[in-house]
Formats: structure tokens, sequence, C-alpha cells
């Protein structure tokens, strides 16, 4: 399927070394995150994340700051690339996080690249998983779309950006990162799968690709009839 293909591909982007080498360690969390019992905001731990000192605190990848008006950006810059054929990305990678759910949201632009928001768990034994959400192209620049992905970290290394591939006249813009923590799967990271004929499943895959029978434990890409695809956690 064109979907897992994708995330197949995505996933080789980025290699488990790379991510563990550019991990920052975090030496202060949020005041309280232990215990409370809802989502808890978790932006601070971003370097930078609506890119007002530019690309200050980004692992960057043939991206740039950009401070004309074409974007609906969150302040004065924003982070972007326009008409190249290159693999793109923008990330950070975080160690010494408590376990949980981390929930990462995005202001982002696409004009026919084949770009997405993602945030990745890797462990010490190189077990990744990660959320990936494309990003369609089915508004204007200046209307921003949000889009948010949520990934379960157990241990080892949280990444986060957003990555696209770039041929001919396309762009690929973000802004405004937010994170968010809870111990428990925030309720916009489940997805019900609705029963009915017109929206019965085509097709259950892992995060990896691999097509399954049923829902696993872990993050399930599920392709309806009708052709929607949904991400379903199973705890």
């Amino acid at each position: 399927e064109e979907l897992t293909a994708r995330i197949k591909k995505d996933i080789l982007w980025f290699g488990h070394e790379d991510r563990f080498n550019q991990a920052v360690e975090v030496e202060e969390l949020p005041a309280g995150y232990e215990d409370a019992t809802g989502e808890v905001d978790f932006t601070s731990i971003i370097t930078n994340p609506d890119f007002e000192d530019g690309l200050d605190g980004w692992n960057n990848k043939n991206m740039q700051a950009q401070t004309n008006t074409a974007f609906g950006k969150n302040g004065e810059k924003y982070c972007e690339k326009w008409h190249a054929d290159l693999n793109l990305s923008i990330t950070q990678s975080f160690k010494n996080l408590p376990n949980g759910f981390y929930t990462l949201t995005a202001h982002c632009y696409n004009s026919t690249a084949d770009g997405c928001l993602f945030i990745s768990a890797d462990d010490d034994n190189a077990n990744y998983v990660e959320d990936a959400k494309f990003i369609e192209d089915t508004t204007t620049p200046e209307t921003v779309a949000t889009y948010s992905v949520t990934v379960e970290l157990k241990g080892g290394v949280l990444t986060l950006g957003a990555r696209a591939t770039l041929t001919g006249s396309t762009w690929f813009c973000v802004d405004n990162f937010k994170l968010t923590y809870s111990k428990e799967a925030p309720a916009t990271a489940v997805e019900t799968v609705e029963t009915a004929e017109t929206s019965a499943p085509a097709g259950i895959y892992t995060i990896s690709g691999a097509r399954v029978n049923n829902l696993v434990k872990g993050i399930n890409i599920v392709k309806m009839a009708d052709g929607s695809v949904k991400k379903v956690l199973v705890k």
C-alpha cells in the first residue's frame, strides 16, 4: 500500500545511531508532571519551537528560516523550503524523558511535496516506533492547517520534527511546534474503527508496513473501505 510504503521509506532517513548521537539530555522537566492526571505541556523542552531564532537548536537538512508573509506563520519567522529536488528534515531528539505518551502538534503546509509531521521513540536496543501524519495539499498557505501525532516512549530517545521529499515546483512549511505529555494515551491518539459496511477496514498494517489480520499492540494503520486511513493505538 502507498501509505505504508511511504512510512517504511521515511524510517530509513534516520539511523538509530544518528538519533542517539543527536539527542539532548533534558535537565529540567515541567513542574508537577508526575502528579498530573491529564496532558502536560512539554513544549519547554523544545529549543526554538517557533523558529523565531532561525534554525537554532534544530538538526537541519536542507531547510531554511523565512520571514515573508506567504505562509500564515506564528510570529516573524517560519521554516520552509521551496522548489528543489531534495530530501528535507528538521528534527530534535531528547533523552532522559519520563515514559508515557507524547503528542506533537505543528502548523504545516505542503504543496505537492511528499511531506509529514512525525514523532518517534527509539530505545537502546534499536526498537523503533513512529507515528507520522502526511500533510495533504488541501489548504492555502495563508490558511494554516494544524496536525498532531502521538507516540509512546518506553525509555530511550524521543525524536520529533517534520520531513519531506521535494521534486520540482513544490513547497513545504512548518511552524509553531508544541509538545504535550501524558501517562495514559490521550483521547485524541485513539480512533474508533466503525463497523458500518462503508467504513469497514480494508487492511490493517503495523507502523513498519507489515499487514496483519487484527489490531496489534502499539500504533496500527487502518485503511478503510472508503479509502480513508486511520491510526488506532492499542495499549
